[in-house]
């Protein structure tokens, strides 16, 4: 019976094993589809002049920890295709298409994560999207939207400085 019991959990791990392969392989093949997002995010994550986002690599890297750290937890869940969001994915990839073709990187760089997410919606569910939701999105840190903020920041800081030096 111990044997038995031990093949069976043996089967059981692989299985858990299949359905974490499934969803990172569903990861991969969307940064594979979307590789020129890949590729502009690689050159400013290597900018080492502006340096802005050259924490780039360790950010991805941390994704891919958030991803296995839940691997338990993608094991267990059940993967049910999403119609809805196998449409959202259409949507958002014809706009991330329009971005790309249009030249608009910082656009089409910040579907990215996004379309990521939705594409593991679509392909395993919502469970799996859930799980994984944290590691795909944590890679915005690494995608260079924020430098838009700074010259609102930067204004915010002259309003306050200019305020207390009055004070």
């Amino acid at each position: 019976n111990a044997h038995v019991l031990a093949g069976a959990r043996s089967n059981l791990g692989s299985f858990a094993w299949r359905r974490v392969a499934l969803v990172g392989g569903v990861i991969v093949a969307s940064l594979l589809l979307m590789q020129p997002s890949v590729a502009s995010l690689w050159i400013a994550w290597n900018d080492t002049e502006a340096r802005a986002y050259t924490h780039g690599p360790l950010i991805a890297l941390v994704c891919l920890w958030l991803f296995l750290q839940r691997r338990d937890e993608l094991s267990d869940a059940v993967i049910a295709p999403v119609f809805v969001g196998t449409a959202c994915v259409a949507v958002i990839s014809i706009a991330w298409v329009i971005a790309f073709r249009s030249g608009l990187q910082l656009i089409h760089e910040a579907l990215f994560p996004f379309l990521v997410w939705l594409t593991v919606w679509a392909a395993v569910g919502i469970r799996a999207a859930k799980i994984c939701a944290f590691a795909i999105l944590y890679l915005y840190f690494a995608v260079p939207i924020w430098s838009i903020g700074n010259g609102i920041l930067q204004a915010m800081t002259v309003f306050a400085t200019d305020l207390m030096l009055k004070v």
